[in-house]
């Protein structure tokens, strides 16, 4: 069951990936190194794991969700992007999360029954191993003050978002 949306904080940061396969695990490594950094009445921040569907009652009735995950957008490990749901989705792109079908899926969940969030992004990196290994790649450890830093973006405007918005929650 669900959160009552009066105890949800409107904006979450979810960490998703598998720990023990070396850079899929980034998201959860990411949100981890965030978790004392963000002490908010605002944002809650969460270690998805792999759970995929079950983590529909964590986004749903949120403002914003900023998802941290593997993305394999066919460039330079390391590389950082950032996406929407609908970037992913597009047949004519090549980003492909490596949680594509439970992120996609529970977020689609979601919409069918009027608890999506509002708006969602996808914090990604390219990653270089995606096999049994509990450490990240150099190529990935590298980047997470970047990464750190575009989710730290992220909810600058997603806060900004929520007061123009006069949400109630606030």
């Amino acid at each position: 069951m669900s959160e009552p949306l009066a105890s949800k904080k409107p904006i979450l940061v979810l960490g998703v990936g598998n720990i023990l396969q070396s850079d899929d695990g980034v998201g959860v490594h990411v949100v981890e190194k965030m978790r004392d950094d963000i002490q908010s009445d605002e944002v809650d921040v969460c270690d998805g794991g792999t759970a995929g569907l079950d983590l529909i009652s964590i986004v749903d009735n949120r403002r914003v969700v900023i998802v941290v995950d593997a993305v394999n957008g066919g460039e330079k490990s390391g590389t950082v992007y950032r996406l929407t749901p609908e970037d992913i989705d597009e047949p004519n792109l090549r980003f492909d999360s490596l949680h594509q079908v439970g992120l996609l899926e529970t977020l689609n969940m979601a919409k069918m029954t009027g608890r999506a969030p509002m708006r969602t992004v996808i914090v990604g990196v390219q990653p270089e191993v995606v096999d049994w290994g509990l450490s990240l790649s150099p190529a990935v450890q590298d980047q997470i003050p970047k990464i750190i830093n575009q989710v730290k973006k992220e909810i600058e405007l997603a806060r900004q978002d929520c007061r123009q918005a006069n949400d109630i929650r606030w």
